[in-house]
């Protein structure tokens, strides 16, 4: 018998079952239980990331995917995700009859708080030769450029006395008063002298 993966992270998986439920809140899910293969390894050193196999560990694991909301509009970024990466036909009654026959695929294991207790649940979804990301994921320098060339002078002017003063060099900061010589000095510096109002090792605050 499968049990439940015990952490997070990417998987490589295959579809082992799948339904279609309609919730109390009118949002319309496909139910999926996943049955992970590989698992995304990121090193703690500086070698480069690998595929682990995970089949042996015998881990499923849950992911429902709106593809209607709560206000009856089609949940377009859920329904692209299941046609792009698992293969579906985009037909309901695909899935309701169960005749929708699944693509391996990525799936992100995220974990949940439910009535008090912490779950593992599948998220996102990829193509199965999909590169994983490891890290902030960044654009190239040319996309960059680009998008400031676009947006930029929207961006100046919907912000931009923000942006004119946070941009301003700050002002050298004015010359400490050179100090005059004091003779408890050496015994301060010992901890011996008043650091504070009530005496040694006492700070002001």
């Amino acid at each position: 018998m499968a049990e439940t993966v015990d952490r997070t992270g990417t998987f490589r998986a295959e579809v082992v079952s799948y339904g279609m439920k309609e919730y109390k809140s009118g949002a319309i899910g496909v139910n999926i239980v996943f049955r992970l293969l590989e698992f995304w390894h990121v090193p703690d050193d500086d070698n480069d990331p690998y595929w682990y196999d995970w089949a042996e560990q015998n881990h499923e694991v849950f992911g429902a995917f709106f593809v209607v909301k709560k206000d009856a509009t089609l949940n377009q970024r859920t329904v692209n995700d299941l046609v792009e990466h698992l293969g579906w036909d985009g037909k309901f009654d695909s899935v309701n009859d169960g005749t929708w026959e699944p693509t391996q695929c990525q799936v992100s294991v995220k974990s949940e708080l439910y009535e008090g207790e912490t779950r593992m649940k599948a998220s996102w979804l990829s193509s199965y030769d999909a590169v994983p990301q490891s890290g902030m994921a960044t654009l190239d320098a040319d996309k960059s450029k680009s998008l400031d060339a676009k947006f930029g002078g929207q961006i100046r002017a919907l912000a931009g006395d923000k942006i004119r003063q946070t941009s301003k060099p700050s002002s050298p900061p004015p010359k400490a008063p050179v100090a005059t010589a004091d003779p408890n000095a050496e015994l301060q510096q010992e901890g011996h002298g008043q650091t504070g109002p009530g005496g040694a090792g006492d700070i002001a605050f």
